[in-house]
């Protein structure tokens, strides 16, 4: 298996346990997805008011220069010891 096809095996995994994360595991999970997809976050920061959006932005924008081959792997190794802690 690929490590593309893998990646896309363990993003269903992800939205199983979306709901079984606490914040701070989401927020790393979706950081790594975010920047394995679309690579380093330079789009405007969200609102003042908008607190979940800048937590959300603020997840990706940590991971700036992480190469995004690299952003999978965390990924996948995450998302899978994830859900053997909560499934």
């Amino acid at each position: 298996m690929s490590l593309d096809e893998k990646f896309n095996e363990v993003a269903e995994t992800a939205r199983q346990i979306s709901q079984l994360v606490t914040k701070e595991e989401w927020m790393e999970v979706y950081g790594l997805y975010k920047q394995s997809v679309e690579g380093d976050n330079y789009r405007g920061r969200p609102s003042m008011g908008d607190i979940r959006g800048k937590a959300l932005w603020q997840a990706w924008f940590n991971l700036i220069g992480m190469d995004q081959t690299e952003a999978k792997k965390k990924y996948i190794t995450l998302v899978e010891q994830l859900a053997r802690e909560h499934l």
